[in-house]
């Protein structure tokens, strides 16, 4: 049987079937047809091109190496550690603000400076069990901010927090420190920038020794002491 298409490409003649058979098959003929005519011509074009064109190595795709080499850059100067870094070096440099000397301010009847300590004369109120200001305390602390912030002798507080005596010491403790620490947040939000210390004595140091209700509203309460600077 012979193979399909056998011509020769330039003179039009078939190949022998020895040819078939000694090459492989008609998938060798196909090779040699295409292969024979042109190998030698090809290779010495080839030849001659490529000592003609100069060989020069150029890296693969240098703008977006460049691009990823600026990210990597850039990263290190937007990486969450060096902006860190930059608010905490802001907050040092920053001046505690002050207001001094205002003759407009009236001060709130509800707070009084007195001395080492700052009077409040309603209770900070917390959800139950929790160190969650209520809503109803928002104006105490309105106006406790700014008898602070017009007091510029106030160099510092340490903020105290108290529970009454029901429930577990240890508990106790914790919760009155953890209120102490939504106060201090709570004033830092409304303007207050002096240093705050939150600390608390849990049910150590109660004002009322009965167990009724109203001597437990009168233990749960927060304390305000002015630190000299």
């Amino acid at each position: 049987m012979r193979c399909p298409d056998t011509r020769n490409l330039q003179g039009g003649k078939e190949f022998p079937r020895e040819t078939e058979k000694k090459r492989g098959g008609c998938d060798a003929v196909r090779q040699a047809k295409v292969e024979a005519p042109f190998s030698r011509d090809l290779g010495a074009n080839l030849g001659a091109l490529s000592r003609r064109i100069p060989t020069r190595v150029v890296p693969p795709f240098p703008s977006w190496t460049g691009r990823r080499e600026g990210r990597r850059r850039s990263g290190m100067r937007s990486s969450p550690l060096w902006a860190l870094l930059l608010v905490l070096f802001a907050a040092a440099c920053a001046e505690p603000r002050r207001i001094v000397n205002d003759p407009n301010w009236v001060p709130p009847s509800d707070v009084r400076v007195e001395a080492g300590k700052i009077v409040i004369d309603e209770h900070i109120h917390f959800e139950t069990d929790s160190d969650v200001i209520q809503p109803r305390s928002g104006s105490i602390l309105d106006h406790l901010a700014d008898t602070i912030l017009h007091h510029p002798e106030i160099d510092a507080l340490k903020i105290v927090g108290h529970t009454d005596t029901q429930g577990d010491d240890l508990h106790n403790q914790d919760l009155s420190e953890r209120r102490a620490g939504s106060v201090a947040r709570a004033l830092r939000d409304r303007g207050v920038q002096i240093p705050l210390a939150p600390s608390g004595e849990g049910e150590r140091q109660p004002l009322c020794q009965e167990t009724t209700p109203a001597c437990h509203a009168q233990n749960r309460r927060v304390e305000f002491l002015i630190v000299e600077g």
